[in-house]
């Protein structure tokens, strides 16, 4: 009966066993769909970037071509701009150097204009100088006269001073 009840035991631990795997069988069974399901999508994917990048190369070739063809154009166009700027850069050149020409005739006036201010300064400067020696003279000698006229009155003083004492 051990045996029997062993071989039963046995035979239910198969038995979970064989439902496990049926439950794994399935389970793998879904995972294969999922990634056959998978692989098809990855193909339309596939598919659908292919179009798209060949639809993307034609309008590259179309807009090489037309980018091309407006490049061309620009570049006519730019090369007129610069020729007329030319133009106008060597007419402003010349109108320059006349306002150069006429600035330097300027300067040279002025420089002969400074030049006689600095002579006439020059000269004001020496007649100032002289205005000043002789100012000068004529302070020191009223500073002498005054230095007379201030010791004849602190002596008057003095002397009124010391007659007052006397009489007092």
């Amino acid at each position: 009966m051990k045996e029997v009840e062993t071989l039963e035991g046995e035979l239910a631990g198969l038995k979970r066993e064989k439902e496990d795997m049926a439950n794994r069988i399935s389970e793998l069974e879904i995972e294969v769909l999922e990634a056959k399901d998978a692989v098809e999508e990855a193909e339309d994917a596939k598919t659908r970037a292919e179009s798209i990048a060949k639809g993307l190369e034609d309008e590259l070739a179309k807009a090489k071509v037309a980018s091309e063809g407006a490049l061309e154009e620009r570049e006519k166009g730019l090369l007129a701009q610069l020729d007329e700027t030319k133009k106008e850069r060597e007419a402003h050149m010349a109108e320059l150097q006349q306002e150069q020409d006429k600035l330097l005739s300027q300067l040279a006036t002025l420089e002969g204009k400074l030049a006689d201010a600095q002579v006439a300064l020059e000269k004001a400067s020496q007649d100032q100088q002289l205005v000043a020696e002789e100012h000068a003279a004529n302070l020191q000698s009223l500073e002498q006269s005054n230095q007379l006229v201030l010791d004849a009155l602190n002596a008057e003083l003095q002397r009124s001073r010391t007659e007052l004492e006397v009489a007092i």
